[in-house]
């Protein structure tokens, strides 16, 4: 096979043939005189896109070499030939050099050429070298494997620098005679021979050298990249049932030119659980053949009339299967334990960018750890620190040890953790490097190392990281498992449980008595762990294991007689807990981030979202600064803010100032039939019409007691955003083949470019609808705004305005909500002036029916005194709630005369 893999070249009795991939289609001789007039004896090799064999002319007697182009037909036409004087046993090809064996033991080296003219594809071969292996031979055909290579065992100092034969000519042969794998090299101590300007002259080779033995499978890397070159300079043999070894160099020649008494290779073992067949070197992983053998079943009574699966089930058998496995740490084990650090370093720093790096690392601790844990006889010179130590060096350390010991037994993490040290100390440093996922595997860890209120402790601060952090799976899953934890089982004396006699007496569980400890202590068991603390855990606990832990703890009771806890000793903890989420989610409503909120209640388990809304609806989620909320919601959901088109603002203006000012129409009358199209109640989340591009003004009698409740009207939306998006671009269509306009067909254009993700859209949509819910107007009023929805804007203000007769704050807030906007569009946002002066008729009846509803406000409402000091009262009842952790029911909330009025009642 070539080396892309897509060709394949096969040789028969007589002939030869090859297959390609991409064609799918065989290629063979069309001559068949030809085809049966050689035998190919040296085997096949493919040097780029050509087919190399050594091969026996039948019809002339001779030995031959030859060169077929696969991009031709097979004919002798397009073959290159090159006369041999003996038979080829073995050929290989080694970049631009062919090397091959003959009968009479001698080795012959040619270059390989591309012609510079040529009408069809060939090569030139120019023979270079002779090698005669006498001496070192019993017979050629022990020979399973020859090849040229640029490696060397000891580069001579006094090696010719400016030799020209230096950067041409390999630096090796090696021989695989017979199992032993010999080395043959350049000797640069002698006189050297000089070249002359036609041919080729070689350096002479030295003795053989043997480098191992029992070898079946011989690899070298081809690796060009300069920041490898200890790859490049390694060799890889498959040694049988001794497994595999790497031939490694140890330090660069520029280290050790002056210093000939260091070792500068070494050969390293290592054991495999499957046959080699190829090596990836660059991925660390080894290709090759797994086995599995199945025993023969001798309860199987044999009969001479039994069937053939009865009698294949009384015999052994082994299936195979290609498997892979990865060597690295193997290796680097073998460097570690011989104090080569420094070597295993710049091994490992040509693996660093692999995706299972970190895998590796925790295969090399976790290997040794269960060796030297697990041993009977003391180590004097530990592995385990080295392996520590170096793992230190690169950023996965901590995660190298979180999931090495979350694969160990429970019985082995005394051992891990004296060396590593404190998990305490890894979980508060995964914390600082906002590494959460492996902080959480930590949490497990400290569950079952220390004690109750330390895990939950540290708990606490992984989840208020993944709140500050917004990773909402990992602090959905914190809550789950702070909630899952039992605050009893700190009553129960934990169970001491010998360990096996292969760990030894060294890692015995302590007996912990309760008297010392105050009565509390988690329940830590040696080797299992408690199925109720898992962090993962979703399904509630059994009634049969409840019955168990409360008959225990009723006998732990009995015993101490000094714990004296309630049945709903757990509250405390769930308070805390609930206090914690309910500091966030007042936190992110203050910052305007509800964009985080709404995944923050997305993702927590039965979190009232509306409830707290309505809670805090005159506290965290009061709009002080109407403005920045607005920019925070075009930050958070991508949505670009308008653009404004002289065409549209000035179509806007017009169509405002030819309809009756605002302010000689009643606030109880109807709306004025101008010929307008009303917005049916079905189009609240969904109306992206021509009409609402123009901007044409929508009005709603605000004052009438039949509006309908906005959060019905939302929930109704069934609306998809394609087909909205389709129709959109269906009407304007339309539009423009009415009206050939080019400013028209750009305010169309800029209109739709204003418009934000899909995505970003549906959460502002529902947004809306959980704020009407709670009954956030001014929230509403903004989203209404951000997605420039006439209707939802406008059902919006009737909403709040037919509420605002029982209660005026509803109104009032719109109107300072309102004012706000005003002002940051008329000096900052002028994209938004055409959409907020369609509107001017619903934006003039909110400022109107605030004026008319502010005495009744100011009659309803305490003192100045106890009006400016709402703020602070709010504040105390807020502590008060926190601390007694109740929640107000949603039915009080409901009730708008229990709000009382806020300052901003009294506008002057």
């Amino acid at each position: 096979m070539d080396e892309s893999g897509l060709s394949i070249a096969i040789a028969g009795r007589t002939g030869l043939a090859h297959y390609s991939l991409v064609r799918r289609r065989w290629v063979l001789f069309g001559n068949e005189a030809q085809e049966k007039s050689m035998v190919v004896c040296g085997g096949l090799i493919w040097w780029r896109e050509f087919i190399g064999i050594g091969c026996f002319n039948i019809n002339s007697k001779k030995d031959e070499i030859r060169f077929y182009p696969s991009t031709c037909k097979l004919d002798n036409r397009f073959c290159a030939t090159t006369n041999v004087p003996y038979a080829v046993l073995l050929i290989n090809t080694f970049r631009d050099y062919f090397i091959c064996l003959c009968a009479d033991k001698h080795i012959m080296i040619f270059s390989i050429q591309l012609p510079d003219v040529q009408t069809v594809p060939t090569v030139e071969l120019r023979r270079i070298q002779d090698v005669s292996l006498n001496g070192y031979l019993p017979h050629p055909m022990c020979v399973t494997f020859l090849t040229l290579s640029y490696l060397s065992a000891d580069k001579n100092p006094s090696k010719k620098e400016n030799s020209v034969t230096e950067t041409e000519m390999p630096e090796s042969i090696l021989l695989n005679v017979a199992g032993n794998l010999l080395m043959f090299q350049r000797d640069w101590s002698g006189p050297q021979p000089k070249q002359s300007s036609n041919r080729f002259r070689a350096v002479p080779f030295c003795n053989p050298m043997k480098i191992a033995s029992s070898v079946e499978n011989v690899w070298m890397p081809d690796i060009e990249a300069e920041d490898k070159k200890l790859l490049r300079n390694s060799l890889w043999l498959s040694c049988g049932a001794a497994g595999m070894k790497v031939w490694l160099a140890l330090f660069s020649q520029e280290s050790v030119q002056n210093k000939s008494f260091l070792a500068k290779r070494i050969m390293l073992p290592f054991a495999v659980d499957l046959y080699p067949l190829a090596i990836l070197a660059e991925d660390a992983v080894i290709l090759g053949a797994g086995s599995d053998h199945s025993a023969s079943d001798m309860t199987t009574p044999g009969s001479p009339t039994a069937s053939l699966s009865t009698l294949f089930n009384m015999l052994d058998f082994s299936t195979l299967e290609r498997t892979s496995e990865i060597y690295l740490h193997q290796v680097l084990r073998q460097l570690l334990r011989r104090n080569l650090g420094y070597n295993a370093l710049q091994l490992v720093r040509c693996f660093t960018a692999l995706p299972y790096f970190s895998h590796i690392l925790e295969l090399l601790l976790h290997e040794v750890l269960e060796e030297e844990a697990t041993s009977k006889e003391p180590i004097p010179d530990p592995l385990l620190p080295r392996v520590v130590l170096f793992s230190k060096e690169f950023p996965q350390y901590r995660k190298t040890v979180a999931h090495c010991a979350r694969k160990t037994e429970i019985a082995l993490w005394e051992h891990l953790f004296s060396t590593v040290g404190s998990p305490k100390a890894l979980f508060e440093e995964c914390l600082v490097n906002g590494d959460l996922d492996t902080a959480s595997s930590y949490l497990i860890i400290l569950q079952n190392l220390e004690k109750f209120y330390v895990s939950r402790q540290h708990a606490t601060l992984l989840l208020e990281s993944a709140l500050e952090r917004r990773s909402w799976s990992l602090a959905r899953d914190v809550v789950r498992f702070l909630k899952r934890i039992d605050p009893h089982e700190a009553e129960i004396e934990p169970v001491s449980r010998p360990l096996p006699p292969r760990y030894g007496p060294r890692f015995a569980a302590p007996v912990v008595n309760l008297e010392e400890n105050e009565g509390f202590n988690l329940n830590k068991q040696p080797l299992t762990r408690n199925p109720s603390l898992s962090f993962y855990e979703t399904e509630a606990p059994s009634k049969e294991k409840s019955t168990k832990s409360e008959s225990a703890r009723g006998v732990t009771r009995k015993h101490s007689g000094s714990l004296n806890l309630s049945t709903k000793s757990d509250e405390p903890e769930k308070h805390d807990v609930e206090v914690l989420l309910y500091r966030h989610a007042r936190k992110l409503l203050a910052t305007y981030r509800i964009r985080d909120l709404g995944m923050f209640a997305a993702n927590l388990e039965e979190y009232e979202l509306v409830g707290f809304l309505r809670k805090e609806r005159l506290r965290s989620s009061k709009l002080d600064d109407p403005v920045q909320a607005v920019k925070q919601l075009h930050t958070d959901f991508s949505w670009p803010l308008p653009i404004l088109t002289h065409s549209a603002f000035y179509r806007s203006l017009r169509k405002y100032n030819t309809r009756p000012p605002a302010l000689t129409i009643p606030l109880n009358s109807a709306p004025a039939a101008n010929g307008k199209e009303h917005v049916s109640d079905g189009d609240l989340g969904g109306s992206h019409s021509t009409r609402e591009i123009v901007l044409s003004p929508v009005r709603f009698n605000i004052a009438s007691p039949a509006t309908p409740d906005l959060s019905e009207d939302v929930g109704t939306e069934a609306s998809d955003l394609n087909g909205e998006l389709q129709s959109q671009s269906l009407n304007l269509a339309g539009d423009l083949s009415r009206s050939n306009s080019e400013s028209q067909l750009h305010d169309m254009t800029m209109e739709l470019a204003n418009r934000g993700p899909q995505q970003s859209e549906l959460e502002l949509r529902y947004l809306f609808q959980v704020m009407a819910e709670a009954e956030c107007y001014d929230w509403c009023l903004l989203i209404a705004l951000v997605l420039r929805d006439s209707s939802l804007f406008s059902r919006n203000i009737s909403v709040a305005a037919s509420k605002s007769e029982k209660e005026p704050l509803y109104i009032n807030k719109l109107s300072t909500t309102l004012n706000s906007i005003k002002r940051w569009i008329s000096e900052e946002c002028l994209g938004y002036k055409p959409f907020l002066t369609s509107l001017a008729q619903d934006v003039d009846n909110v400022d109107q029916l605030c004026k008319r509803l502010i005495p009744k406000c100011a009659s309803n409402s305490p003192p100045a005194t106890r009006v400016n000091s709402i703020s602070t009262e709010s504040a105390h009842s807020d502590t008060e709630e926190n601390a007694t952790g109740s929640t107000p029911k949603l039915d009080s909330m409901t009730d708008s005369s229990q709000i009382p009025p806020s300052d901003s009642c009294i506008i002057s």
